[in-house]
Protein backbone atom coordinates (compact mmCIF):
# COMPACT_ATOMS: atom_id res chain seq x y z
CA UNK A 1 0.00 0.00 0.00
CA UNK A 2 3.18 2.64 0.81
CA UNK A 3 4.35 1.76 -2.63
CA UNK A 4 1.23 2.44 -3.86
CA UNK A 5 0.81 6.04 -2.32
CA UNK A 6 4.33 6.81 -3.33
CA UNK A 7 3.26 6.72 -6.97
CA UNK A 8 0.22 8.52 -6.89
CA UNK A 9 2.61 11.04 -4.96
CA UNK A 10 5.10 11.02 -7.31
CA UNK A 11 3.02 11.45 -10.06
CA UNK A 12 0.70 14.25 -8.94
CA UNK A 13 3.60 15.96 -7.95
CA UNK A 14 4.90 15.92 -11.91
CA UNK A 15 1.67 16.38 -13.47
CA UNK A 16 0.46 19.45 -11.49
CA UNK A 17 3.16 21.81 -12.42
CA UNK A 18 2.85 20.63 -15.76
CA UNK A 19 -0.88 21.09 -16.01
CA UNK A 20 -0.32 24.94 -14.41
CA UNK A 21 2.03 25.87 -17.00
CA UNK A 22 -0.41 25.51 -20.12
CA UNK A 23 -1.73 29.01 -19.46
CA UNK A 24 1.82 30.45 -18.55
CA UNK A 25 2.83 29.97 -22.43
CA UNK A 26 4.15 33.78 -23.58
CA UNK A 27 1.23 34.98 -26.30
CA UNK A 28 3.25 38.12 -27.64
CA UNK A 29 5.80 37.91 -30.59
CA UNK A 30 7.89 41.40 -30.19
CA UNK A 31 10.14 42.08 -32.44
CA UNK A 32 13.41 43.99 -30.69
CA UNK A 33 14.75 44.98 -33.79
CA UNK A 34 11.69 47.04 -35.14
CA UNK A 35 10.04 47.94 -31.68
CA UNK A 36 6.53 46.29 -32.67
CA UNK A 37 4.26 43.29 -31.70
CA UNK A 38 3.60 41.54 -34.96
CA UNK A 39 0.39 40.92 -37.05
CA UNK A 40 0.00 37.71 -35.81
CA UNK A 41 -0.60 38.29 -32.46
CA UNK A 42 -2.64 41.54 -32.22
CA UNK A 43 -4.11 42.61 -35.32
CA UNK A 44 -4.26 46.13 -33.78
CA UNK A 45 -0.70 46.47 -34.21
CA UNK A 46 1.43 47.14 -36.71
CA UNK A 47 2.28 44.52 -39.79
CA UNK A 48 5.51 43.77 -40.25
CA UNK A 49 5.50 45.00 -43.67
CA UNK A 50 5.02 48.26 -42.31
CA UNK A 51 7.93 50.88 -43.23
CA UNK A 52 9.14 53.43 -41.53
CA UNK A 53 9.04 57.29 -42.67
CA UNK A 54 9.68 59.23 -40.39
CA UNK A 55 11.23 59.09 -36.14
CA UNK A 56 12.38 61.67 -33.93
CA UNK A 57 11.69 63.49 -30.99
CA UNK A 58 9.84 66.69 -30.71
CA UNK A 59 7.81 66.87 -34.19
CA UNK A 60 7.94 64.10 -36.77
CA UNK A 61 6.50 64.49 -39.82
CA UNK A 62 5.80 62.53 -43.36
CA UNK A 63 4.23 62.69 -46.42
CA UNK A 64 2.73 59.58 -48.08
CA UNK A 65 3.98 58.31 -51.77
CA UNK A 66 0.37 56.49 -51.74
CA UNK A 67 -2.63 55.28 -50.33
CA UNK A 68 -2.35 52.83 -47.29
CA UNK A 69 -2.61 52.50 -42.93
CA UNK A 70 -0.43 54.60 -41.29
CA UNK A 71 0.61 53.64 -37.95
CA UNK A 72 1.65 56.30 -34.92
CA UNK A 73 4.26 54.63 -31.94
CA UNK A 74 5.75 55.34 -29.60
CA UNK A 75 9.17 53.57 -29.60
CA UNK A 76 9.91 54.29 -25.35
CA UNK A 77 6.37 52.99 -24.71
CA UNK A 78 6.40 50.37 -27.47
CA UNK A 79 3.11 51.30 -28.62
CA UNK A 80 0.98 52.03 -31.55
CA UNK A 81 -1.21 54.85 -29.98
CA UNK A 82 -2.89 55.13 -33.43
CA UNK A 83 -3.92 54.39 -36.82
CA UNK A 84 -5.80 55.60 -39.97
CA UNK A 85 -6.02 55.11 -43.53
CA UNK A 86 -4.35 58.17 -45.46
CA UNK A 87 -4.26 58.82 -49.60
CA UNK A 88 -1.14 58.98 -51.67
CA UNK A 89 -0.03 63.17 -51.13
CA UNK A 90 -1.40 63.26 -47.37
CA UNK A 91 0.89 65.09 -44.89
CA UNK A 92 1.03 63.13 -41.27
CA UNK A 93 2.40 65.08 -38.38
CA UNK A 94 3.05 63.90 -35.05
CA UNK A 95 3.19 67.12 -32.27
CA UNK A 96 4.31 65.93 -29.05
CA UNK A 97 4.18 69.61 -27.94
CA UNK A 98 0.73 69.91 -29.10
CA UNK A 99 -0.38 66.83 -28.19
CA UNK A 100 -1.89 65.92 -31.25
CA UNK A 101 -1.25 64.01 -34.53
CA UNK A 102 -2.81 65.58 -37.81
CA UNK A 103 -3.31 64.28 -41.34
CA UNK A 104 -3.02 67.17 -43.43
CA UNK A 105 -3.35 69.53 -40.78
CA UNK A 106 -6.92 68.60 -39.32
CA UNK A 107 -6.37 66.89 -35.81
CA UNK A 108 -6.95 62.77 -35.59
CA UNK A 109 -5.30 62.23 -32.14
CA UNK A 110 -5.36 64.07 -29.40
CA UNK A 111 -4.35 63.12 -25.91
CA UNK A 112 -1.43 62.90 -23.53
CA UNK A 113 2.37 62.52 -25.72
CA UNK A 114 5.28 62.01 -23.61
CA UNK A 115 7.63 65.13 -24.86
CA UNK A 116 10.85 63.58 -24.68
CA UNK A 117 10.13 60.12 -25.89
CA UNK A 118 10.76 59.24 -29.93
CA UNK A 119 7.55 59.00 -32.18
CA UNK A 120 7.60 56.90 -35.39
CA UNK A 121 5.44 57.30 -38.79
CA UNK A 122 5.24 53.95 -39.75
CA UNK A 123 3.41 53.16 -43.68
CA UNK A 124 1.90 50.10 -44.77
CA UNK A 125 0.11 49.79 -48.07
CA UNK A 126 -2.83 47.59 -47.61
Amino acid sequence: MTRIIKQILLSAAVAVPSISMLGCSADVSFDPHRHAYTQQTYRDYMPESAVLLDKGHGEVSAQTQRSGIIYLYDSDDRDVFWKGTVREGDRVTINPEEDRAAINGDTVFRSNLVKDHEHRIYFDQR
